[in-house]
């Protein structure tokens, strides 16, 4: 389900360049439904920043939207969230910090195994994450690769020691796009992995093609400084800050 969720969230938002739906193009669909929502007398909070992420969008990726409809969109996302039995999505970024002394209870080392490899002997993964894991890497062995686990649980101090070392290094403007301060970082919910050497090699990799061509022809096309930087890609778009005012 969580897989499910994450496809449509990720569609909706950034896909572009996929076959139009019939002869109505789907941004003219999201638009009439929009307009339709106007109508009603007191709009949600969550239905009127979904309405600001869609103005936000481009024609062409509006035009690769199958589902247009912001009320159904919303309903579907409720429900994964309403499902969420392990709690594991929790929002944080660096509009919404993580108390310094918090932990997950769930958490347990990760040991050498035949499914995927550590590049530490200190790492660790809530439980239901580390399952999942395990099934990724059963699945990636299946097409003949072998994951490399580099980064998962940091703690608030780790975090900081971290931020301040990327603010030395990098200045503190640099440190902030590139990297999240303490109690930002989805690594603290026990919930994220870093794979391989972490590099921006990924953009050279097989993605899908949604995602390379936004990669390309969005973030690329407007110039990020080089390098990248750790976590560069997911840092960027979660700081597009087209889903808050």
């Amino acid at each position: 389900m969580l897989q499910k969720i994450a496809i449509l969230t990720f569609i909706f938002i950034l896909l572009s360049g996929c076959t139009k739906v019939n002869t109505v193009s789907s941004s003219t669909k999201i638009e009439e439904n929009v307009n339709v929502s106007k109508s009603e007398a007191v709009l949600s909070p969550d239905l009127e920043k979904l309405k600001y992420v869609l103005s936000r969008l481009s024609s062409r990726t509006l035009d690769g939207i199958v589902n247009g409809n912001p009320e159904e969109f919303l309903a579907d996302l409720n429900e994964v969230l309403l499902s969420d039995e392990f709690d594991l999505l929790t929002l944080t970024d660096k509009k919404h910090f993580l108390e310094p002394d918090f932990v997950p209870n769930d958490l347990i080392p990760l040991k050498t195994n035949d499914l995927y490899l550590l590049n530490r002997n200190d790492l660790s993964l809530r439980i239901p994450v580390e399952k999942a894991l395990q099934e990724m890497s059963f699945a990636a062995q299946n097409d003949g690769i072998v994951l490399l686990v580099s980064s998962t649980y940091r703690s608030y101090d780790y975090q900081a020691k971290l931020y301040d070392r990327n603010v030395r290094q990098l200045g503190k403007e640099v440190a902030d796009r590139e990297s999240a301060p303490p109690g930002a970082s989805q690594h603290q919910l026990g919930t994220a992995v870093d794979f391989g050497s972490i590099t921006d090699d990924f953009i050279y990799t097989k993605l899908i093609p949604a995602e390379r061509n936004f990669w390309e022809n969005y973030v690329l096309a407007n110039n990020p400084p080089e390098p990248l930087g750790i976590d560069s890609e997911s840092e960027y778009v979660a700081n597009l800050n087209i889903a808050d005012e």
